[in-house]
């Protein structure tokens, strides 16, 4: 597994579906609310005011998305490829 490609494959995917979730949220904010929070077990969403987001927020929250599922996705082929290669006869 290319630790490099895994990454961008985890940014990419983690960036578009940040957006179809701007989209959702911009067209339906009450029932994105109710589905967050029940992602969210224990959490108080009654403190949070849906308001609008501004152009700045948005393309901060897609690129702290995209980071952190590149680092993510890249960790996950490094681990990936040190299991297959120093476990996989133990494994089996």
């Amino acid at each position: 597994m290319k630790p490099l490609t895994t990454a961008l494959a985890a940014g990419i995917t983690t960036a578009m579906v940040y957006a179809v979730c701007v989209v959702l949220w911009a067209g339906f904010p009450s029932g994105m609310m109710g589905y967050a929070g029940s992602m969210m077990h224990g959490v108080n969403r009654s403190i949070f005011a849906v308001q609008p987001f501004a152009p700045l927020t948005l393309l901060l929250g897609a690129a702290y998305s995209f980071i952190t599922a590149f680092l993510i996705g890249g960790l996950f082929a490094i681990v990936y490829n040190w299991v297959e290669k120093n476990l996989k006869e133990k494994v089996r």
